[in-house]
C-alpha cells in the first residue's frame, strides 16, 4: 500500500502528533508492505522523525520509503541510530553536595 506523506499528513513534518494520528488510523495487521512516499516533503523534525520510527515498530509490518529527499534521509538515519537504547553511550556522572559557600569554594580551589 503506496502512503503519500506530503498529502495524508502534511510536506512540513514539524511534530510529533500528527504521526500519531496517521499511524492511528492505519489497517494494522496485514501484510501487505506500507511504502511511505515522501515526495513532495519539504521538513521532518528530529521529534516527528523519532515519533515515526516508534510508530513503525508498533505496527511491525513490512514497510520501506521512497522519494525522500536528502535532508529527510538524514534525519531519518540520525533517528534510526538512537531507536535501540542499546546502542546509547550513558555515563554515570557523581553528584557533589556543598552544605555552604565555604566548602563550595574550598573544592574548586583545590582543583586549580
Amino acid at each position: 500500500m503506496k502512503l503519500n506523506i506530503s498529502i495524508l499528513i502534511s510536506d512540513m513534518l514539524a511534530t510529533r502528533q500528527p504521526i500519531i494520528d496517521f499511524f492511528a488510523n492505519l489497517t494494522k495487521g496485514t501484510d501487505e508492505e506500507l511504502i511511505f512516499d515522501f515526495d513532495c516533503v519539504k521538513f521532518i523534525s528530529r521529534s516527528a522523525a523519532d515519533q515515526f520510527y516508534k510508530e513503525i515498530q508498533k505496527i511491525k509490518m513490512p514497510f520501506r520509503l521512497i522519494n525522500e529527499n536528502e535532508n529527510i534521509t538524514k534525519m531519518l538515519e540520525i533517528v534510526k541510530k538512537t531507536q535501540n537504547g542499546a546502542n546509547r553511550n550513558l555515563y554515570e556522572v557523581p553528584v557533589i553536595e556543598f552544605n555552604n559557600n565555604i566548602n563550595l569554594k574550598e573544592f574548586l580551589f583545590k582543583m586549580i
